[in-house]
């Protein structure tokens, strides 16, 4: 394997690494930090959907951590448009989002602070084309 390669993807299991270490420090389960991390950017009464398209959770995983949130007071499953359903914040749930994914959030943002206009710009370009040509050609598969 090409060190590049061996590199990328040792720094990208790294930074998953990273943020399953501070799920776990805050006290919520991974797929609970991602579908508040998503209710956090999004707000809440997103439809149920977004959260499968934005974190790469399989459907059935998100179904499950929902009914769990739903059972524990953080989120309410509302009808939506069609066969959309709808996930809001409680009360409970909007506090939660602010001591995890908010503090994540925050976390990320100092480090974009950190850097200037233009190195952020050329990371998110090159992430963004990094994930095009990795679609289309596993879509090639």
């Amino acid at each position: 394997m090409d060190t590049k390669l061996n590199e990328l993807y040792s720094i990208l299991g790294s930074i998953d690494s990273l943020y399953r270490d501070a799920s776990i420090k805050l006290g919520v389960t991974e797929t609970e930090m991602n579908i508040l991390y998503v209710l956090c950017y999004d707000g809440s009464g997103c439809n149920q959907s977004c959260l499968y398209k934005k974190t790469g959770i399989t459907k059935s995983t998100i179904n499950s951590a929902l009914h769990k949130m739903v059972e524990n007071g953080l989120v309410e499953l509302r009808s939506g448009d069609k066969r959309n359903v709808r996930v809001f914040l409680t009360a409970e749930g909007e506090e939660l989002s602010e001591r995890t994914a908010g503090r994540l959030i925050q976390i990320e943002q100092e480090i974009f602070e950190g850097w200037s206009a233009e190195d952020i710009d050329r990371f998110l370009a090159l992430n963004r084309s990094y994930h095009n040509d990795m679609k289309e050609k596993i879509e090639k598969l």
